[in-house]
């Protein structure tokens, strides 16, 4: 019987796709895990705003440091935490990820994500 290595995850379905990006939506910007050099993500906010015709909602962890982090675990879980279960974010970037985003994600509450999830990708 093979393993179940995802514990009482595998019993949660998301139940809808989240909608493609269009014009006019807001998107989020954080750091899940190691802290960045904010004028490195100027030139993609520039783009995702003057070209994609999006709205970019900034977390803040974005311009934090503690220690490698971005911001302290409870910070970036935050920042996570508000840009999930905020309707009007319809994807989430993280610019960077890692170890950190080990670090928080059992802080984190799905509960809103599984019912009308919403993109979540990142470096």
């Amino acid at each position: 019987m093979p393993n179940n290595c995802f514990g009482t995850l595998t019993n949660t379905r998301v139940t809808q796709q989240p909608s493609f990006l269009q014009k006019g939506d807001t998107v989020g910007i954080i750091a899940l895990a190691s802290k960045v050099n904010f004028d490195d993500l100027k030139p993609a906010i520039t783009l995702l705003e003057k070209e994609w015709g999006l709205h970019v909602c900034l977390g803040e962890s974005l311009q934090g440091s503690f220690h490698q982090y971005a911001a302290t675990d409870a910070v970036r879980a935050n920042d996570f935490q508000i840009m999930l279960d905020n309707p009007q974010i319809k994807a989430i970037f993280s610019a960077r990820g890692g170890y950190g985003s080990a670090r928080i994600i059992d802080r984190i509450d799905f509960a809103r994500f599984v019912e009308t999830p919403n993109i979540v990708t990142g470096k």
